[in-house]
């Protein structure tokens, strides 16, 4: 890590919200941004395995990365009588958006499970939705139902998926078909649709 990641540690901050008790990494924009970036991240990781992460984030504008209930260092659902469930999960983070950006707008970052939590939460409150700029995925995990694809974009997607999973058709278009001009071209056509 260089000097800067290590600095980062000194923007963690305790989060108290709903009678749970963890901790939330908040760091400035390095430039004046407007934009505010939310990190959700998986179950059995900590803020720490993220600062390399939150450091290039911060380059694009405000970063937060809260604990959720049992992730990281913040206390379970049943220290307050509540079952651990995805539900429960995007409930506290619906509860969290909601207080933090009351009158922003904000870009979810969600990585592995986080994703789906936040996922879930715009499935739940379809108003936060208008809130939200944008929601990335970094290795998350979705259900093809949860993604807004066409039918045409679907039918591509499956095919390629489908090609790419086969050992020896897999090989072959890594090197006809994924390479910088093939992938230009591709980028080209789809952009119309």
């Amino acid at each position: 890590m260089n000097s800067d990641t290590n600095n980062l540690s000194e923007f963690v901050m305790p989060l108290n919200m709903n009678g749970l008790v963890g901790r939330m990494l908040r760091v400035p924009a390095l430039k004046k941004h407007p934009k505010d970036i939310l990190v959700v991240y998986s179950q059995l990781d900590s803020l720490e395995n993220y600062l390399t992460l939150v450091e290039q984030l911060r380059k694009f504008g405000n970063v937060t990365v809260p604990d959720l209930p049992g992730f990281g260092g913040m206390s379970s659902l049943f220290a307050i009588d509540e079952i651990p469930s995805l539900n429960e999960l995007a409930d506290y983070l619906a509860s969290f958006v909601k207080l933090m950006y009351k009158r922003r707008r904000v870009t979810f970052v969600g990585i592995g499970y986080g994703f789906v939590i936040a996922t879930r939460m715009l499935q739940r409150y379809p108003d936060l939705a208008k809130k939200i700029d944008l929601v990335i995925s970094l290795g998350g995990w979705a259900h093809a139902d949860d993604l807004l694809f066409g039918p045409f974009e679907r039918f591509v997607y499956g095919a390629v998926a489908w090609i790419g999973s086969r050992k020896y058709l897999g090989y072959i278009c890594s090197y006809t078909v994924f390479t910088p001009i093939m992938l230009s071209i591709g980028y080209i056509i789809f952009k119309r649709y």
